[in-house]
C-alpha cells in the first residue's frame, strides 16, 4: 500500500483532541446526602462501570473517525498485480477492430461506435501526459506515429469500417514492436474488438512484459448466409464459349434454408437465377451458366440477399476472354503435317515454326506454347532455356523422335521433374484409359465418355518415374506406360508424349481425341488471371505480359477508385503487386499502355463466420496459452476511465475510509444517546 497524498498524514495529530477531552473531563459533581445509602452503593458501582465503558467506546469512535478521515485525504492505494506506474513517461497503444463484423448492432449503436467510445475512455484515463498510438486493421503508415491525447481523440472519431481483417496475435506483435521503440518507462496495450474466433490466433500472441488489456465488445447474435467462392468450368474461355459457374454458399446459422435464391450478373445484367437448399452450419453449390457474347473481359458477380450481414452477399469475379495463342513448333525433320493441319489456319492460334539451329532464345518468352517435335538432340543451352521458360509460366510439349538422344532429353526431363525416357519398344499396343477429369477435357465431354476410340501405337518409349517426379498420366497404354503425361513445373506445365505424332507410329493423329487434346494445350497456354483475389493478400497477382515501363492504373468499373500498383516482368508474364492500397471490393480494370486486363477483388470470408469469443472464453484462452501479462475486462460496459486509473495507480481505498469515518461518527452519536 502507498499514499498519493502522504502529507495529509500529518492530520493524525488531531487524534489528540478527543484524547484530551477524555482526560480532562470538566464536569462538576454535586454531593447529595441520604440517610441510608447501603442499597445505592451497588447501583453506583454498576453505573460507574457502564459510564466508563461508554466513555472509552466514544473515545475510540472519535479517534477512529479522525484516523479514517485523515487516511482518506491521504488517498491510500493498493497496487495491482503489475505494480505501480513509475516515473519516466507513459506510452499507450490502442487497437480498434474495424473489420466488417463490427457493423453488428449493439444496444447503443454499432459495435464500432461502442469500441471508439472505449478507446476515448482509455485515453482520458491515462491523462494528458501520455503518448498514444491508434492502430486499426488498415495498418497504414500514418498509424505508426505518436499522438497527443487530443489528436488521438480526433483520430478515433475518423475510424470507419474497412475491408481488411487482421489477426489478433499479429496486431499485438505490431503494438509490442512499436511500444518498445518508445523511451517511455510505462507501456500499455489495449485490444478493443468483437474477438471473432477466426481472428484469434492465440499461439502467435506475444508473451512479453507489456501489459495487454482485452476489451470484448459483445453484440447481438446473428445468423449469416454468404457466397464463399466460385469455380469456373475451364481454365480459359473464348468468344462463344459456354461458361459454367459453380457458386458455393455457406450457412453459418443453425436454421436450414430451402430454395434460397442465387443470382448471376454479367456486365451489370442478370444472366442466370438458381436456388439452393442449405443446411444449418453447412454449404451448398449451385451451378449456373451463360455464353460469352463479346471478346472483352466478362465482369461478373454472384449475389444473394441476406440481412443483416450484407458485406459478403456479393462475390465478384472476372473472366478474361483469351486472345490468340502464340505457338512455336520446333521440328528437325520437316514440318509435322498433323500439327500444321490443326493450327496452321486457325484464327485463335498464331502458328510459327523453326528448326533447333534457328531458334532465337531471346524471343522464346513471347510464345505461350512451344512444341518440340522429334528433335534428335537437345543441347545443354536449349535444355536450360526451355527449362527456365516452363518454370516461368510457359507451356511446353515434347514429342520424341524414334532415334532421340535419350541422355540429352533426360537432361531436360530431370530438370522439370518429368518421367525419364528409357528404351524404345517396337510392336503394336493400344491405349486402355484416360484421365477424363484433366482440364484438357473439361468442356469436351458432358459426361464421362465410355466409347471414345483410344489410340494405338506401333512403337513407344517406356518411361521411368524417378525421385521427385510429379507427373500425371493423361492417356495410359496397356503396358502401364503413359502415352501422354503432364507435369507441373514452376508456374508452367510440361506435356510428354511417348511416341512420335506421325501416322507410321500412331493412329492418334487421325482420331477425334487428337484435336481437343492438342488444341486445348494451346488454348490453355495463356497466362490465366485468377477469377478473383482476396483483398489483403500480399502475394503478386499473375497477369499476361504487359509493358512494365508504362504507368499502370487499376480502376473500378464505376471510375471512382484509381490505384497505381507496382508491375514487373517475370518470365513470360507480368506480376502486379498491391500493398494495402485497395480497400473496396468490386470489379476493376488494369490498364497499362494499350493493354487492359479485368480483375476482381473480394473481402475475406473469414469475417463471415459469426462465431465470437466472450470474456469467459477469452479468459480461458489466456490461461490455456499461459499469457501472464494479458487480462480481459469482464464487462464491456465498465467505464474504462476508472479501470485505467485503477490499473495504473492501483485500487483506491479512499471511499471505503470515508464510509468507515461516517460509521464511526454514527456510532459516537448512538453511544451519546444511550442513557446510563
Amino acid at each position: 500500500m502507498y499514499f498519493l497524498q502522504p502529507l495529509f498524514l500529518i492530520g493524525l495529530v488531531a487524534v489528540g483532541i478527543p484524547i484530551a477531552i477524555h482526560l480532562f473531563d470538566l464536569r462538576r459533581y454535586r454531593k447529595v446526602y441520604f440517610s441510608n445509602v447501603d442499597r445505592l452503593v451497588a447501583v453506583q458501582a454498576e453505573t460507574k462501570q457502564r459510564r466508563r465503558l461508554r466513555d472509552w467506546l466514544i473515545l475510540a469512535a472519535r479517534i477512529l473517525a479522525i484516523v479514517f478521515l485523515v487516511l482518506a485525504f491521504a488517498q491510500p492505494m493498493i497496487p495491482n498485480s503489475g505494480g505501480r506506474q513509475t516515473a519516466g513517461g507513459t506510452a499507450v497503444s490502442v487497437y480498434i477492430d474495424n473489420s466488417p463484423s463490427m457493423e453488428r448492432a449493439d444496444t447503443d449503436g454499432t459495435l464500432l461506435e461502442e469500441a471508439k467510445k472505449k478507446a476515448k475512455e482509455v485515453a482520458i484515463g491515462h491523462g494528458l501526459e501520455a503518448r498514444f498510438q491508434l492502430l486499426t486493421n488498415e495498418g497504414a503508415g500514418h498509424e505508426y506515429r505518436w499522438l497527443g491525447r487530443e489528436d488521438f481523440l480526433a483520430a478515433v472519431d475518423e475510424v470507419e469500417i474497412c475491408a481488411t481483417t487482421a489477426k489478433l496475435g499479429e496486431t499485438a506483435r505490431r503494438q509490442s514492436d512499436f511500444l518498445r521503440k518508445s523511451r517511455a518507462k510505462n507501456l500499455f496495450a489495449y485490444e478493443i474488438g468483437d474477438f471473432q474466433q477466426s481472428a484469434c490466433d492465440w499461439e502467435n500472441f506475444p508473451d512479453d512484459s507489456i501489459p495487454y488489456t482485452l476489451i470484448a465488445m459483445e453484440g447481438a447474435e446473428v445468423e449469416n448466409v454468404y457466397v464463399d467462392s466460385v469455380q469456373l468450368g475451364a481454365p480459359a474461355f473464348y468468344k462463344g464459349s459456354y461458361v459454367t459457374v459453380n457458386a458455393t454458399l455457406r450457412n453459418s446459422g443453425k436454421e436450414d434454408l430451402s430454395e434460397f435464391p442465387v443470382k448471376l450478373f454479367v456486365g451489370g445484367r442478370q444472366r442466370a437465377l438458381a436456388t439452393a437448399d442449405i443446411a444449418g452450419g453447412g454449404k451448398a453449390t449451385v451451378e449456373m451458366s451463360f455464353q460469352i457474347e463479346e471478346d472483352s473481359a466478362q465482369q461478373c458477380w454472384i449475389e444473394i440477399d441476406d440481412y443483416p450481414v450484407t458485406f459478403d452477399d456479393k462475390l465478384y469475379f472476372t473472366i478474361n476472354v483469351a486472345q490468340e495463342a502464340d505457338l512455336l513448333v520446333v521440328s528437325q525433320h520437316g514440318e509435322n503435317q498433323a500439327l500444321h493441319r490443326l493450327f496452321g489456319n486457325d484464327a485463335t492460334v498464331r502458328y510459327h515454326t523453326s528448326t533447333p539451329s534457328a531458334i532465337d532464345f531471346s524471343t522464346l518468352n513471347e510464345h505461350s506454347i512451344i512444341i518440340l517435335d522429334e528433335v534428335s538432340e537437345i543441347s545443354t543451352g536449349l535444355a536450360e532455356t526451355l527449362g527456365k521458360y516452363v518454370e516461368e509460366g510457359g507451356t511446353m510439349v515434347l514429342i520424341p523422335a524414334k532415334d532421340a538422344d535419350v541422355a540429352s532429353h533426360n537432361n531436360l526431363l530431370a530438370r522439370l521433374h518429368a518421367p525419364l525416357l528409357e528404351g524404345w519398344h517396337n510392336g503394336k499396343l493400344k491405349a486402355v484409359g484416360a484421365s477424363w477429369d484433366c482440364d484438357l477435357y473439361e468442356q469436351v465431354f458432358s459426361d464421362i465418355p465410355k466409347d471414345v476410340e483410344m489410340p494405338t501405337v506401333e512403337g513407344y518409349y517406356s518411361l521411368s518415374r524417378g525421385t521427385g517426379t510429379v507427373s500425371q498420366e493423361i492417356i495410359r497404354l496397356a503396358s502401364g506406360d503413359a502415352f501422354l503425361s503432364q507435369t507441373p513445373a514452376g508456374e508452367g506445365r510440361f506435356f510428354l508424349f511417348s511416341t512420335p505424332l506421325r501416322s507410321e507410329f500412331t493412329d492418334f493423329v487421325g482420331q477425334s481425341l487428337f484435336v481437343p487434346t492438342l488444341y486445348n494445350m494451346a488454348l490453355y497456354s495463356h497466362v490465366a488471371t485468377a477469377p478473383f483475389v482476396w483483398i489483403g493478400e500480399e502475394r503478386d497477382i499473375r497477369l499476361p505480359l504487359m509493358d512494365a515501363s508504362e504507368i499502370s492504373h487499376l480502376k473500378s468499373i464505376d471510375g471512382k477508385i484509381d490505384v497505381i500498383p507496382s508491375l514487373r516482368k517475370v518470365g513470360n508474364h507480368s506480376a502486379m503487386g498491391l500493398h494495402g492500397e485497395l480497400k473496396e471490393p468490386g470489379n476493376y480494370v488494369l490498364t497499362c499502355g494499350e493493354n487492359a486486363v479485368g480483375l476482381s477483388f473480394n473481402l475475406s470470408r473469414e469475417e463471415s463466420e459469426m462465431s465470437f469469443l466472450d470474456s469467459k472464453a477469452i479468459k480461458k484462452a489466456i490461461k490455456d496459452y499461459g499469457l501472464k501479462h494479458v487480462e480481459v475486462v469482464r464487462n464491456a460496459k465498465t467505464s474504462m476511465e476508472g479501470y485505467v486509473k485503477e490499473r495504473c495507480e492501483g485500487r483506491s481505498m479512499a471511499r471505503w475510509l470515508v464510509l468507515a469515518a461516517l460509521l464511526m461518527l454514527l456510532a459516537e452519536e448512538a453511544l451519546l444517546r444511550i442513557k446510563i
